[in-house]
């Protein structure tokens, strides 16, 4: 079998929002999934240092042909 391609990069982008901007806590991001992307939030501290992540989180406007893996469907 032959490696994967390690030339392709992600599609990033980056969002700061500061603690000033926050409402209770929270603060909301729309997101337009188009042919699907994942969504992974990563919180920094003043100086930068990360210090909370969560898990990847897969968006999708329509079902894939060849559906969702059952790991990563949501139980309905």
């Amino acid at each position: 079998m032959s490696q994967p391609s390690r030339s392709a990069k992600p599609a990033t982008s980056v969002r700061s929002i500061k603690v000033s901007n926050m409402t209770g806590g929270k603060w909301n991001l729309d997101l337009w999934p188009s042919e699907g992307k994942y969504f992974r939030p990563v919180v920094r501290d003043g100086a930068g240092a990360i210090v909370g992540v969560g898990n990847p989180t897969w968006l999708l406007r329509t079902t894939p042909g060849h559906g969702i893996p059952a790991a990563r469907k949501l139980p309905t």
